[in-house]
């Protein structure tokens, strides 16, 4: 019976655990990806480092151009919790990852 728990109780935690994907917490406030990229700034602050994400494409003429195809922003949850990385495109929030501890 104790294993049969214990398996259950496993896959309860790793349901939660995929149930919060995309979802930042700031405070009593709710981020999730598809809003916009204000609702991070208004909920949560502004990053502590904002990141262009780039690719390379050749134009026409066969130069190599770097071109923006978004931004990740990393905020800081405060002391011991993970940083949240959010990587933002066309002014929409695309993913939210934990990044590292504080």
């Amino acid at each position: 019976m104790t294993k049969i728990r214990w398996i259950v109780g496993m896959g309860l935690a790793a349901a939660s655990l995929a149930a919060q994907a995309g979802i930042l917490r700031c405070g009593n406030q709710v981020v999730q990806e598809g809003e916009p990229a204000s609702a991070v700034v208004t909920r949560c602050g502004k990053p502590v480092l904002v990141e262009d994400i780039t690719r390379r494409q050749e134009s026409q003429s066969g130069e190599l151009t770097q071109v923006k195809e978004g931004e990740r922003w990393t905020l800081s949850m405060g002391k011991g919790q993970f940083m949240q990385i959010v990587t933002i495109k066309d002014g929409k929030i695309t993913q939210i990852n934990n990044g590292p501890r504080e």
